[in-house]
């Protein structure tokens, strides 16, 4: 037991829920990010079925640089992202320009010099509704 009291089976499914979560969440702040479809909707699945070419492949690109650059923002691995933009022909220098993005002033994820997270009056227009 890795925790007194609490099996390990118990903190291995509560460890794939919250990356199973984490990574739906990337994939719908990364549709609204970039305007992109929703996952999942027939649009979507059009551009998803033709991601090896044309439009699909420029907006695959869009969406796994897009991933990236919103995991390392959230200081989420973006390690499995990277391996996919790697698998599609992305290049190193792409990936590290996704990596240097940051969050511009004033939203939720912006950061003070100090490191402190600033915060977002609720009911701003920068702030997305998760529920």
């Amino acid at each position: 037991m890795r925790v007194t009291g609490v099996p390990d089976d118990a903190l291995a499914e509560a460890g794939e829920t919250l990356t199973d979560t984490i990574d739906r969440w990337i994939d719908k702040l990364t549709a609204h990010a970039t305007g992109s479809p929703a996952p999942g909707t027939p649009r979507w699945h059009r551009l998803w079925n033709a991601r090896e070419a044309g439009e699909g492949a420029t907006w695959w690109r869009q969406q796994l640089l897009t991933r990236i650059a919103i995991a390392d923002i959230a200081g989420v691995d973006p390690a499995p992202y990277i391996a996919q933009a790697r698998e599609h022909g992305i290049s190193a220098t792409e990936i590290r320009i996704a990596r240097k993005a940051r969050a511009r002033t004033g939203t939720s994820n912006a950061t003070t010099t100090a490191g402190r997270r600033k915060r977002v009056p609720a009911n701003s227009a920068d702030q997305l509704a998760i529920f």
